[in-house]
């Protein structure tokens, strides 16, 4: 139940654009995950970048 928590906590967390942080804790170890979303990029129809320039 733990797992989906946090999976959903993820999801809602880079929906909104923000970056998501989690932290396992072992006997002599942390160990740190950061996910942060990708900013949206427009889209190309120029033929240099692969498209075919008509939109």
């Amino acid at each position: 139940m733990q797992d989906e928590h946090e999976r959903l906590k993820a999801v809602h967390q880079l929906s909104e654009g923000k970056e998501y942080v989690l932290t396992v804790h072992e006997e002599s170890a942390h160990y740190t995950l950061t996910i942060r979303p990708i900013p949206p990029v427009p889209a190309v129809a120029d033929s240099e970048f692969g498209g075919d320039g008509d939109w």
